[in-house]
């Protein structure tokens, strides 16, 4: 995969899950889900694709040499009107997910009308204190507050993912001396990791989706170099796929090798066709990164 931010057109994510949903049946419920979330976003986007930079910060490509990101995805600034816009679109289009999600909506669009006519400052509260503020706020309001954090989230991240894509087009940025494990862009870390030709490693931004090369032999998370406090996990049924566990930190990283894998990379969707792995590396005590660094 190259350095760049992802995005795919809607044909390419349709074919993609109709051939997951042949591939493993068991996921086709999340997968109608998400194909419908995607879509929304994807076609907001479209409509909105962003605002051109300004002029180029001088002060960036020193930031990006010391290893700082070009901005914070948890200091992103989204404008409440088109936010309200695609959250509305949002909750039209997956209204009918599931049983629990569909008894949440109608209280969802009572608060719009009310508490919820603010919507900056619930914005505000999206990454204060990891969103312990948001999540109180919404039971409050007598809202299930992890369904309310994820349509939110939903909502704000094609804002994030637009900037994105404009900062991978800027000719004035070079990329070549970035060798952190978190997102020169935004921050974040990565959702997944893949390995190309010649064993690169590659991970793709659980935030903005850019993409960016990952030094082998390095824990993104406490970045140990130490190869014996590496151990790798793989799975018979699914040719490659692994796990990537770092004993020094307890975390992991799923790892795809394009070289094998049966399908054209697709993050959001290599993410969630693989969440046995999760559960399986969840009961074996590793962990993944916090919710706060891993967003939908």
């Amino acid at each position: 995969m190259e350095k760049t931010s992802f995005f795919a057109d809607s044909e390419k994510l349709k074919r993609r899950i109709r051939e997951e949903k042949q591939r493993r049946p068991q996921y086709e419920p999340f997968l109608d889900f998400w194909e419908s979330l995607l879509s929304i976003q994807m076609a907001f986007m479209a409509d909105h694709p962003g605002e051109p930079l300004p002029s180029a910060d001088p002060l960036t490509p020193l930031r990006l040499k010391e290893g700082f990101p070009c901005f914070s995805f948890k200091n992103f600034p989204v404008q409440a009107g088109p936010f309200r816009e695609l959250f509305q679109e949002i909750l039209t289009g997956t209204r009918s997910a599931n049983p629990k999600m569909a008894e949440q909506f109608p209280l969802i669009e009572n608060w719009l009308a009310g508490e919820g006519r603010d919507l900056e400052r619930w914005l505000a509260l999206l990454f204060q204190e990891d969103g312990r503020p948001f999540i109180q706020a919404a039971a409050f309001c007598g809202l299930d507050p992890e369904i309310l954090l994820f349509l939110f989230l939903a909502g704000w991240k094609p804002f994030v993912k637009a900037r994105s894509r404009t900062l991978a087009r800027d000719p004035e940025l070079d990329w070549t001396p970035w060798t952190r494990g978190y997102c020169p862009v935004c921050g974040g870390m990565p959702l997944l990791g893949y390995l190309e030709e010649g064993g690169k490693r590659s991970g793709t931004c659980s935030v903005c989706e850019f993409t960016w090369p990952l030094p082998r032999f390095v824990c993104p998370y406490c970045e140990n170099t130490e190869q014996q406090k590496f151990r790798y996990f793989f799975t018979d049924q699914e040719q490659g796929l692994r796990l990537e566990v770092c004993e020094a930190c307890r975390h992991y990283l799923k790892v795809i090798d394009l070289r094998e894998w049966m399908a054209d990379p697709f993050p959001l969707l290599d993410d969630l066709v693989t969440t046995h792995l999760d559960l399986w590396a969840g009961k074996k005590g590793y962990q993944r990164i916090p919710l706060s660094d891993r967003l939908i």
